[in-house]
């Protein structure tokens, strides 16, 4: 399984040099077009690097693969850049959506957009008003299903088209009502995709929140999940248990973030330890992706039950179940 420790080398090694200035030739805000624009930009926050990566998990492209950085921007902006891939963001944009549950989500929904505009292989300099358009339903559909991936209801999902002041129909950006129907029909085809895989699971509640980044115990990769206000945690007893991975036939790697019985982990080896873990008949849950060089690559997900015993092991297995797409187990 693929160390995730060792991606931060990786970033540093493949991204570009830290820039001052980066010019937009053609890209993408949450609101509006972009041409021609300059911007200052930084590094960014590791609050800002951790939900980009959540968003990443399960697309099939690979953090590395973008460049991050903050920037003057009014909120999130996608644009390609000799031949790479950009999000800029704006901190003050996502510190203003941190008081409240419903709009902390706003943060996560344009983020998610931006990302669906590399994740759909978008061309900025497009300009055909049409084709602009449908490409902005598309990235607010992909946005619309990460949210719902990530345990937000419908209303939640929703939460960055009510913040935003959007405008009507431009040359670039359909209005307001179109994408707000985009962004439910994704959040549903996910929801309806996650029932039929898992008939017993419960919709998300209105309490949820984002999964917070901040939490990550780089040390060991676990975290400590969110526990909503005046809602205790029921857990008898805990236990550490073993998560294995055997290995395949094609020397796959693995990236997947993992929950049992809602405490929320990254395996880093394929043999990791997790703390923590309660025991007796636990839900867990899969998102990630596997990819196999030149064989290709997934999306995974996986949902079910296991019973968590006192120093247990339980092996991850996975199966193509359709194209780019596999599913993941515990036994």
């Amino acid at each position: 399984m693929k160390n995730l420790l060792s991606l931060s080398a990786l970033l540093l090694a493949f991204s570009l040099s830290a820039q001052d200035e980066i010019n937009i030739q053609n890209g993408c805000n949450f609101v509006g077009d972009e041409t021609e624009t300059n911007y200052y930009s930084f590094e960014p926050s590791n609050e800002a690097d951790k939900i980009v990566r959540k968003i990443l998990a399960g697309t099939g492209v690979s953090f590395e693969s973008i460049v991050l950085k903050e920037a003057n921007v009014k909120n999130a902006l996608a644009s390609t850049v000799n031949k790479r891939r950009y999000i800029l963001y704006s901190t003050a944009f996502l510190e203003k959506f941190k008081s409240d549950s419903k709009s902390t989500w706003a943060a996560y929904t344009v983020l998610a957009h931006e990302i669906g505009h590399h994740v759909n292989g978008h061309d900025f300099a497009e300009k055909d008003p049409k084709e602009r358009r449908k490409m902005e339903l598309q990235a607010d559909r992909f946005a619309g299903s990460v949210c719902r991936t990530l345990g937000a209801t419908l209303e939640q999902a929703l939460a960055g088209m009510e913040s935003m002041e959007l405008e009507g129909e431009t040359a670039t950006h359909p209005p307001k009502s179109a994408r707000t129907a985009a962004v439910a029909n994704g959040w549903k085809t996910k929801d309806e995709l996650l029932a039929s895989q898992n008939p017993e699971a419960k919709p998300p509640v209105v309490e949820s929140k984002p999964p917070s980044p901040s939490k990550i115990d780089p040390a060991n990769g676990t975290v400590t999940k969110w526990v909503a206000e005046n809602q205790k945690p029921q857990i008898p007893s805990t236990t550490y248990v073993t998560i294995a991975y055997a290995g395949d036939l094609y020397s796959c790697n693995l990236t997947l973030a993992m929950s049992i019985g809602g405490m929320e982990f990254i395996p880093l080896s394929n043999s990791f330890l997790v703390q923590n873990i309660p025991t007796g008949l636990q839900q867990y849950a899969i998102l990630g992706s596997i990819d196999c060089g030149m064989n290709g690559s997934c999306t995974a997900i996986g949902y079910g039950q296991i019973n968590v015993l006192q120093g247990g092991t339980y092996n991850i297995q996975w199966n193509n179940s359709g194209y780019a797409e596999c599913t993941v187990v515990l036994r």
